[in-house]
């Protein structure tokens, strides 16, 4: 039995013919071939699936993470007749129940593509549903994400190799072939007619699909989905109607005007990329003042402001949105004509699948970037808070837990913002804090939220972290340290990648196709492409070399050198000590360290408990009776263990001593652990062996 493919195409979605490469992926997923799909943002991804959706007997299953994308996707085909559903965390309840219900006894217009985001995976009510009927494929949207190498790793994608497994294991009884199914308009003989036969080692047919991933990353999703025997389709990563220009201007005033100027004279919408919520509201209320219909989008907006941001661009409310890398996922609008990055991209493709958004109708459009060397410090310090050193993974485990003992409480809960910890872990930023306890949760070392409940309260950056395993010794944390730094080095490979994309002369469309590897698109480009900055000037006859960055490359490696332990991690403690050790007060190394009191105070008591300063040294910054008194408070009425110590302070205050503060506390806790004697005369007045000294 035939399968004619180009009548869906026609009859279904009202088009005339494939785009490039369209029809050779179609094929291979009614022949059931495993097929990986790499094409550009608006390449027409969607239809690959799509149509094998339509033409094959039983359910396509379609796991994106992008709720906005699914809705799209679903809204389109129901408008052509092809009932479809998503089921994700905006569907009550109650909904989902009548969905699934739908899928176990389908009507007369049976559903024939559900979009689930990849948690639903977890779900064992779904998975049971989904094992008893027929599946006519599993589609993979936005595949990098299952890989270790993606710039936007999700491990929830990780249930989807074991939901694949599952699936194979039925075997053949939940399986349909096109000559078993009763006889559709789309089977038909003749020249356009498919001819689909099921491989020797048939299976349900698995479609990776994404916009955005490098030859390693490729490999991973192969590897992390568990698939062998894959045909792999690469194409259109030339975005013929898009002229790439890079324009190096270091001076923000002169920034601002190339923007206002690029706007005024290019027709329809555009968006400026700005890498920092600040530079977002630089641009947008200096395009403001100058009379520009302008909007804007950031992550720190709440979702009411965010959603009207997008509204009011999608429908032309406002001409120019103003973002940060945030916004645009899922974004489909046509007349888009212009993308400015007004800072460096932080890679190639991010970079890549962002000016996507431009010429999605097919005009020519334009992609700037105004971006001068200098800017790189910006995505540097993206990739050091958002690459922490395992000295510093370690430093703040050692701060989340620093009340317990090895193999004590488990389900503490810490009650901060990430700007909090961050202070008082002398950690810094609360992007790193933030990073940190990503890995940590990755792990299920701790989770976001207090009692297991995410925090969802806008412009609250981490309302608590519950910890989920009992206190170790640090060689016992189960974190894979190599794997960690594998990705801070390929962060940083990604960072000089984008840089060379930039800032060495060459054809910016040649970099781009052989960054990703679409040979069928670099064989077919012309010597001088003709649609980049460098070719360009190449034709006009201007010859261009290699700038020389020395000046700005000595601010920059000034600036690193007055940071410490930006490239080569100090450890904090120890650098507290060594101000310490100059005999400086506990303020002026709060001020030097740019931390507070508090935080130095945290530092000093750290270093005690670890033996790196005596006890007499200790007693010149308190009171020693003080910390005999909380040490007597803490083992009589909490048994030793300090498990919150504000509570603690309650009880120091309620027996009239407010004097004692948290730094005697601090203190009083790391003596108990390291069992000192109560008798804090020196060894010598105690006439106890002095020989270990």
């Amino acid at each position: 039995m035939s399968i004619n493919i180009r009548s869906i195409l026609q009859k279904t979605f009202d088009l005339e013919d494939f785009r490039e490469g369209q029809e050779d992926i179609i094929k291979s997923i009614v022949s059931w071939h495993n097929t990986m799909v790499f094409m550009p943002t608006g390449g027409g991804k969607s239809l690959t699936y799509q149509i094998p959706g339509i033409a094959l007997d039983g359910i396509a299953i379609v796991i994106s993470p992008l709720i906005s994308l699914m809705k799209d996707q679903i809204d389109k085909l129901r408008e052509r007749g092809i009932a479809s559903v998503c089921i994700n965390s905006t569907i009550s309840p109650q909904e989902q129940r009548d969905i699934l219900e739908e899928i176990r006894y389908p009507g007369e217009n049976p559903i024939k593509f559900v979009y689930i985001a990849p948690e639903r995976l977890h779900n064992e009510e779904f998975l049971n549903v989904i094992r008893n009927v027929k599946v006519s494929l599993v589609a993979i949207d936005e595949a990098h994400c299952v890989s270790q190498w993606g710039h936007d790793f999700r491990p929830s994608y990780m249930k989807i190799k074991d939901f694949i497994k599952s699936l194979r294991n039925q075997g053949w009884k939940n399986m349909s072939f096109p000559w078993e199914r009763e006889s559709s308009s789309y089977e038909e003989e003749g020249d356009e007619s498919f001819e689909s036969n099921p491989s020797e080692n048939h299976t349900i047919p698995i479609i990776a699909l994404t916009a955005t991933a490098t030859k390693k990353v490729r490999g991973d999703i192969m590897d992390r989905l568990g698939l062998d025997r894959v045909q792999e389709f690469i194409y259109g990563f030339d975005r013929k109607n898009i002229v790439m220009l890079v324009r190096e201007i270091p001076k923000k005033e002169e920034k601002l005007e190339k923007v206002a100027d690029i706007i005024a004279k290019t027709p329809g919408s555009g968006i400026v990329y700005a890498a920092s919520i600040k530079n977002v509201e630089e641009v947008y209320n200096y395009l403001k003042s100058r009379g520009v219909s302008v909007g804007k989008y950031t992550g720190s907006m709440d979702n009411t402001s965010r959603e009207l941001g997008q509204n009011d661009f999608m429908d032309d409310t406002t001409r120019v949105v103003v973002a940060t890398n945030a916004f645009g996922m899922g974004i489909d609008k046509k007349n888009i004509r212009f993308v400015i990055h007004y800072n460096l991209p932080g890679s190639v493709e991010g970079y890549y699948q962002e000016i996507g958004r431009a010429g999605r109708d097919g005009k020519m459009s334009i992609a700037v970037i105004l971006a001068s060397f200098a800017d790189t410090k910006i995505q540097e310090f993206f990739v050091e808070n958002g690459n922490p050193w395992q000295e510093e993974i370690l430093e703040f485990y050692d701060y989340l837990y620093e009340d317990l003992k090895d193999g004590e409480w488990k389900g503490k809960t810490i009650e901060k913002t990430y700007a909090a910890m961050g202070h008082e872990s002398g950690i810094g930023t609360d992007m790193k804090v933030g990073s940190i306890i990503k890995i940590l949760e990755k792990y299920k070392i701790v989770s976001r939220g207090i009692d297991g409940e995410k925090d969802s309260t806008a412009g609250f950056r981490g309302k608590g972290i519950t910890l989920l395993k009992e206190k170790r010794a640090h060689q016992y944390i189960p974190i894979d340290w190599a794997h960690q730094n594998m990705l801070k080095s390929e962060s940083t490979s990604k960072l000089i990648a984008i840089k060379k994309l930039l800032f060495t002369p060459q054809c910016r469309k040649r970099f781009i196709l052989n960054y990703f590897s679409d040979i069928t698109d670099l064989e077919k480009l012309p010597r001088n492409c003709g649609m980049c900055d460098y070719c360009i000037d190449q034709k006009k006859g201007v010859i261009r070399k290699k700038p020389d960055y020395t000046t700005e490359k000595k601010e920059i490696r000034k600036r690193k050198e007055k940071q410490v332990g930006q490239s080569q991690k100090t450890d904090t403690y120890e650098e507290t000590l060594r101000l310490f050790r100059e005999q400086k007060n506990l303020s002026a190394i709060a001020d030097e360290r740019g931390v507070t009191t508090q935080t130095i105070e945290a530092h000093i008591a750290k270093l005690y408990g670890r033996g790196t300063i005596t006890l007499e040294e200790v007693s010149k910054l308190t009171v020693l009776e003080n910390i005999e008194y909380a040490r007597d408070i803490i083992e009589k009425k909490f048994d030793g263990k300090a498990e919150k110590l504000r509570e603690i302070k309650d009880v120091l205050e309620a027996e009239g001593r407010k004097d004692i503060r948290y730094f005697d506390i601090h203190l009083a806790i790391a003596m108990i652990g390291k069992g000192e004697s109560r008798d804090y005369r020196h060894p010598r007045e105690r006439g106890d062996p002095v020989s270990c000294y």
